[in-house]
């Protein structure tokens, strides 16, 4: 799928912007995501009585001594001269050797059911059985509470792995409103996930795939009373056992 991706512009006279590799701070060429390192007389000096977090963030040098640039935090790429933003460093998703913008991953899951709402999505990665694994937060539309879940969920699994090759391995739910954003608007994904690891969230409905699932051959479940019990339980005593699943509850003598 092609995606579109709008122009910040170009330098300002006085001003420089590198795309650099956040790790071994090598100057990449067009058309090459990095991080962005910008200087100019408009970079303000550094942060107050912060010595250290200054120096690392507005004294940055390129691998090739060139600077001292501010670090933005920002990855892009310049093409033809202008800059395109692509998201945030801290936010990257890494899994599989590859990273992933979480917002290619809300994007596709907010286009993968009508039943999701829009801008209420939060992605982010969780660590199960020493591995990195994909979690989805989201907000179902309220005409869309009583619906089939399941088969929201199974929507979600599909659009995800058709577009970035990952599976999700566990999808939570949460009623309009309920997913941490910033006073304008923006997923608080760090906030989010805190959440979820200290079982603050009250999810409608939880889907979880088992650590070894696949896209071909996902266990959804199914929507009866017993399950989203099990379901609800499994998420709630998460830190006391991590590994714990409802198959385990199931076998438990």
């Amino acid at each position: 799928d092609m995606q579109h991706f709008v122009s910040c512009g170009r330098e300002l006279n006085s001003h420089t912007i590198k795309i650099v590799h956040p790790d071994e701070k090598k100057v990449l060429h067009e058309n090459n995501v990095g991080e962005i390192w910008c200087q100019g007389p408009s970079v303000t000096q550094g942060y107050w009585a912060k010595e250290q977090l200054t120096k690392n963030t507005f004294h940055a040098h390129t691998q090739d001594g060139q600077g001292p640039f501010f670090r933005t935090g920002d990855l892009g790429f310049i093409n033809n001269g202008e800059l395109y933003i692509v998201g945030r460093l801290k936010d990257m998703i890494i899994m599989n050797g590859r990273n992933y913008a979480p917002q290619d991953i809300e994007n596709a899951v907010t286009s993968a059911h009508a039943g999701i709402q829009p801008n209420s999505v939060a992605a982010f990665t969780i660590t199960e059985a020493n591995k990195e694994r994909l979690a989805i937060v989201s907000e179902i539309k309220r005409t869309y509470i009583k619906s089939d879940l399941a088969c929201i969920a199974q929507s979600i699994c599909h659009n995800v792995y058709r577009t970035n090759e990952l599976t999700p391995a566990i999808i939570l739910f949460l009623k309009p409103g309920k997913i941490f954003k910033t006073s304008s608007g923006k997923i608080q994904r760090k906030t989010t996930k805190k959440a979820y690891l200290e079982g603050d969230l009250q999810p409608l409905f939880i889907h979880q795939t088992d650590i070894d699932g696949s896209p071909s051959d996902m266990p959804f479940p199914s929507i009866t009373h017993v399950n989203e019990i099990l379901e609800q339980l499994t998420y709630k005593i998460k830190k006391l056992s991590p590994t714990l699943n409802h198959h385990d509850i199931l076998n438990t003598p």
